[in-house]
């Protein structure tokens, strides 16, 4: 005979919390609602009020209400699960931090502070990884209090996971196509980039181009630049395109010097350098060459607006406007959670410094 196992009723502050809770999540309670007191909680429930009040707190604690004096219990204004935003980065400050996180950061926490938007940041978002913000943000997904999660990089480090799986979350990924199911890429155009670097440099004269890349920028990186270079009549060299590492500091220096050392009439006279972790070492190396700027070579650098590298020498700056592609980022995880149709991809564009500063540009964003 199958033994019977006797289960413990529900705690009552647990259902309590999570009826209110659902009522708030569905719309039945509204923001600035009033909520029952806590007397009328404890004889629905049939419960005391201290258990009622102690669900009440929890609440609070979620975010979804706040005490008026002597008023009651009312729904923010602004509740969680319709304003509040998580930027999920995979690591800590520990680990290699590109200068593209520390700008993202940066325009998170500049419209958090400016009352326009609630994003937390949460940091080495990584399920098989201790001391991270992973638990906690799993916690938050499984309450609801979230109005959606913005990944940094393809987030398969948490794939079968409650931030994946929990049906309803809006779900944003700085990435290149595809991702994670129900996860929206926003990418960055290489490709785009690349081409518009190319015709800046053609319309300035320039013929012999040279690249400083990262891995993984561009798919089939020798086809791309062949074909880019072939439709404006210019060259493909392979040994005048470089890869280097935005660890790899002076190195990046060196590369860029011996990429330059050979007499003028067989160095490039263009150069252009795709990330901006590269550009601050790489102009290092070309003062160490002695090359002047523009005169012996034109330079185009990939920077996030609005916070340019450093550098000793003249560059045309071509990037992304950081601040407005996470207030797009916002915006479309805002649709997606309206019901809103939403495009799977969401392409951003680069522009130069001044089309930024301008606000023009060829399209900077497109679906």
């Amino acid at each position: 005979m199958e033994r019977q196992v006797k289960r413990r009723p529900p705690v009552k502050q647990d259902e309590i919390l999570a009826d209110l809770r659902a009522r708030i999540l569905r719309g039945s309670l509204k923001p600035g609602d009033q909520l029952p007191t806590h007397l009328e909680i404890a004889r629905r429930f049939k419960t005391t009020g201290v258990t009622a009040q102690r669900a009440c707190e929890r609440l609070i604690d979620e975010g979804f209400v706040a005490v008026r004096a002597r008023q009651g219990t009312f729904v923010v204004d602004r509740p969680p699960h319709l304003h509040r935003f998580v930027l999920a980065f995979p690591q800590d400050r520990s680990q290699p931090w590109v200068r593209f996180w520390t700008v993202l950061e940066s325009a998170a926490r500049a419209l958090t502070d400016a009352g326009t938007h609630w994003i937390d940041i949460r940091i080495a978002v990584d399920r098989q990884r201790t001391g991270g913000d992973y638990e906690r943000l799993a916690e938050e997904v499984l309450i609801g209090n979230l109005a959606g999660i913005l990944f940094v990089t393809n987030p398969f480090l948490v794939e079968g996971t409650p931030l994946l799986t929990t049906p309803g979350l809006p779900r944003l990924a700085l990435m290149s196509p595809p991702g994670p199911p129900g996860v929206t890429a926003v990418e960055f155009s290489a490709r785009n980039f690349l081409e518009r670097a190319i015709d800046r440099l053609v319309a300035r004269g320039r013929r012999r181009i040279a690249f400083l890349m990262v891995p993984g920028f561009v798919a089939d990186l020798p086809g791309t630049l062949r074909n880019a270079l072939a439709a404006r009549g210019l060259a493909y060299r392979p040994p005048w395109t470089q890869i280097s590492l935005p660890t790899l500091g002076e190195w990046t220096g060196h590369l860029t010097q011996l990429l330059v050392s050979a007499p003028p009439a067989d160095r490039p006279d263009g150069l252009v350098i795709v990330d901006d972790n590269l550009v601050e070492n790489a102009c290092a190396g070309l003062l160490q060459a002695g090359l002047r700027l523009p005169d012996d070579l034109d330079v185009v650098a990939h920077c996030n607006f609005p916070a340019p590298t450093a550098s000793a020498l003249p560059v045309a700056r071509l990037g992304y406007d950081i601040p407005r592609i996470l207030q797009a980022s916002l915006d479309l995880m805002t649709r997606q959670r309206k019901g809103e149709s939403t495009p799977e991809c969401l392409t951003i564009h680069p522009q130069f410094e001044w089309e930024v500063a301008h606000g023009k540009a060829a399209p900077a964003l497109s679906a």
